[in-house]
């Protein structure tokens, strides 16, 4: 069970740096994906800050493009020694922001619902008692599946028969 908790949990970072990359390279796209993607879809945090970061000055109108995303992430507390660089990469291998709405932000989206389901049933059994069977917690994680869209419940059933297998 150990094992199963101390797990990473399941992401995809290349879908989550082609959505960046996408937004960086044309902000144009940047409605499209904020209204798609939020936040705390994105796993890896320096994504997730680049991603507030942009969010953030496209509320307040301001241009983005990467010297003043890198500005505004200094302002925020968030810029690192290896951001410069980090940035350019993310632009240097993301070539267009065509594909931003079918491939990365749905990939992003998809890798970390099932997740957020299947954490709370974690945290849910590190209450059992010592006695208890982690099998009493099926129930609640087979009611928790019936909360995701469509698109997730594929991939947490897959995520609950993994579950289940390790505990039997």
């Amino acid at each position: 069970m150990e094992e199963l908790l101390g797990r990473q949990p399941p992401h995809s970072a290349p879908a989550e740096q082609a959505v960046i990359g996408a937004m960086l390279i044309d902000p144009s796209c940047i409605p499209d994906v904020i209204e798609k993607v939020k936040s705390d879809e994105f796993y890896i945090q320096a994504n997730r800050d680049i991603f507030d970061t942009i969010f953030a000055m496209f509320s307040y109108g301001q241009t983005i493009d990467p010297v003043t995303v890198l500005d505004q992430m200094k302002v925020r507390g968030v810029y690192t020694d290896v951001s410069t660089e980090y940035i350019a990469e993310l632009m240097r291998i993301t070539p267009t922001a065509a594909n931003v709405l079918e491939y990365g932000m749905q990939r992003v989206s998809i890798s970390i619902e099932p997740m957020t389901a299947c954490s709370a049933v974690a945290e849910c059994g590190a209450c059992l008692p010592n006695n208890s069977s982690m099998l009493q917690l099926l129930p609640l994680t087979e009611m928790l599946l019936l909360c995701l869209d469509d698109e997730h419940v594929y991939r947490a059933g897959y995520l609950i028969a993994e579950l289940r297998l390790d505990l039997e």
